[in-house]
């Protein structure tokens, strides 16, 4: 799966070593065949510069064990146009505790990204599943007041070194009604002027 570059979406979920990628690959080959001709070698050609072809971004989410593997290392760089963090840019891993901030995992990948000139996305700073699992319990201010806190901390420390943000993740479901975890704590506004960066 890929987005349109005009909405700056990182593509795909965590990609897989092996059989994932030759899915992956197969499908855009085909999307991609009368752009690049039906004589191209597909096996040679990189799955961003596939998708590129259509005017698409590929990329990949990445898991916090991923890099240590020098061939995974080696095939996020070759295939993809974007690093997305799989999970450990969430309120819960960044900030688990009041005043606790942790940015060791994140400020791997994002040095990892940087050295190999691919842009990174940061998801999410609002995830419902990945909330501080006592937030509720804080104490020192509401849960209101941590959340901008939170968002000030993490998108000052990460400035212009990330390309783009995923606010708020997952906020709503069926009927469309915000989450329980989350409330109405959504609905202040005074964090996301903060942000400064695009985001959706």
């Amino acid at each position: 799966m890929t987005d349109p570059e005009t909405d700056d979406s990182a593509a795909v979920g965590q990609a897989r070593r092996g059989t994932r990628r030759d899915v992956l690959a197969g499908g855009l080959a085909l999307a991609a065949a009368p752009a690049l001709g039906h004589a191209a070698s597909f096996d040679q050609i990189p799955l961003k510069d596939i998708a590129a072809k259509s005017g698409r971004r590929f990329g990949s989410t990445v898991g916090k064990d991923a890099l240590s593997d020098p061939g995974y290392a080696s095939l996020l760089t070759r295939e993809c146009g974007l690093l997305v963090s799989e999970d450990f840019m969430t309120w819960g891993q960044l900030n688990p505790a009041p005043g606790k901030f942790d940015f060791t995992r994140a400020d791997t990948l994002l040095k990892f990204s940087q050295q190999h000139g691919l842009p990174m996305r940061g998801h999410a700073l609002v995830f419902d599943k990945w909330l501080p699992k006592d937030l509720e319990s804080w104490s020192g201010g509401s849960p209101t007041d941590f959340m901008i806190k939170y968002v000030d901390t993490v998108v000052r420390h990460y400035g212009e070194r990330i390309q783009s943000w995923d606010v708020v993740n997952e906020a709503v479901t069926p009927p469309l009604q915000l989450s329980r975890s989350l409330g109405s704590h959504l609905s202040n506004t005074r964090a996301w002027p903060r942000m400064g960066r695009p985001c959706c």
